[in-house]
């Protein structure tokens, strides 16, 4: 007798059930199945319009992820469609799964587009491992692509202006090319930790430290490392993070007062910069400066938020409020991932807060905290 012939009886609901019908139950109930659901849901909430393969309309939208995507090197669960023409691929494992280890098999699959495919180059320039609680991510555009971990999937939009680029644009194929560190008003100590810092992103290492002792010019040394990485890396917006609103306006001041030592104009005479006092992101700014409690509200979704919050330092307390939304599997870190910020710097790591360690895990692109302490790791 055929499989699909064959019966057993549930109590539970009284009647008889086909094996085969069994069978689909359990398939949506593996680990495996139970992380595709997850990436599923990510996606959606990230712009994604989700199909399969055997009914997709790869014009549906911007960015189309069609479900167990057919190569000559194997079945991917998805593959990425940006406006028409394939861009990568997503590898779904369960969770708890090393995700390190499958970044062979995304290679593989990145390779073995079919012939006739409209598709943006082989390989294909982005590649995700997920097991929807962790994922991460390669962005062959750049040179001597690695795999880094993210919060989530990139938006449409966002893979699309990396697409827009092209490869001798990105901000890691500039950093290649920086040109030559003018001293201007910089100590010996600043201009090393500038030199190594953009020596380190160059590597493509997304989360760099820098340690300074007090009084040292580390809020100058920050800002002409922005400077550096908007004008001659291209970078599109910077967050400068702190946990309190005085250094926020201090962070403003020192903006404000910048002076290029390569054409004598003003930091804000070049680039906009932004303190916020709403939860309103101006659409030409350069740098948003804002403290964490500010940021989490805006994660949130909240319109507004009292600027007396932002009076004494609440960063571990935020922290916590981060890690708790997303152990409760909560969609916190998706409203923050429309691509506003590629880089991230966070102002005074104080130990009586927090850790480095732990601000840095907090941006999953570049974060760099700058701290006085000198004994905090990374």
């Amino acid at each position: 007798m055929d499989r699909e012939q064959q019966f057993c009886y549930n109590p539970s609901h009284g009647q008889f059930l086909s094996n085969l019908y069994l069978d689909s139950i359990l398939a949506l109930t593996t680990p495996e199945a139970i992380a595709r659901q997850d990436i599923d849901r990510q996606l959606a909430q990230c712009g994604w319009i989700l199909q399969d393969m055997s009914n997709m309309n790869i014009m549906a939208g911007l960015g189309v992820a069609v479900r167990e995507f057919q190569l000559t090197t194997g079945e991917a669960d998805y593959g990425l469609y940006i406006d028409g023409k394939v861009a990568g691929v997503i590898e779904a494992k369960k969770t708890g799964s090393t995700l390190t280890g499958v970044e062979t098999q995304t290679d593989k699959y990145a390779k073995g587009l079919p012939d006739g495919v409209p598709h943006y180059g082989l390989p294909l320039p982005f590649g995700y491992e997920s097991t929807g609680v962790v994922t991460r991510f390669t962005n062959r555009l750049n040179p001597f692509p690695r795999s880094r971990e993210v919060f989530t999937f990139h938006r449409p939009e966002e893979l699309k202006s990396l697409l827009d680029v092209g490869d001798k644009k990105q901000l890691r194929s500039r950093l290649q090319t920086m040109p030559e560190l003018e001293d201007g008003k910089l100590w010996p100590i600043q201009r090393v930790a500038i030199t190594n810092l953009e020596k380190s992103l160059s590597e493509n290492r997304p989360r760099s430290l820098i340690q300074m002792t007090m009084g040292s010019g580390k809020t100058f040394t920050a800002v002409s490392s922005v400077y550096r990485l908007i004008k001659f890396a291209g970078a599109q917006r910077i967050l400068f993070l702190v946990d309190r609103n005085n250094l926020g306006k201090q962070t403003d001041n020192e903006f404000q007062s910048y002076v290029s030592p390569y054409n004598n104009y003003k930091f804000t005479e070049e680039y906009p910069v932004q303190r916020l006092t709403k939860n309103v992101i101006g659409e030409s700014s350069k740098v948003v400066i804002t403290t964490i409690q500010r940021l989490y509200s805006m994660l949130q979704g909240d319109e507004e938020f009292d600027e007396g919050n932002e009076e004494q330092s609440f960063f571990e307390d935020s922290i916590v409020a981060f890690r708790s939304a997303k152990e409760r599997n909560t969609d916190t870190h998706f409203r923050g991932a429309k691509g506003d910020y590629r880089t991230t710097l966070v102002n005074e790591a104080n130990p009586g807060y927090t850790t480095a360690k732990e601000k840095g895990s907090l941006f999953k692109k570049q974060a760099i905290p700058v701290v006085y302490n000198p004994a905090i790791p990374i």
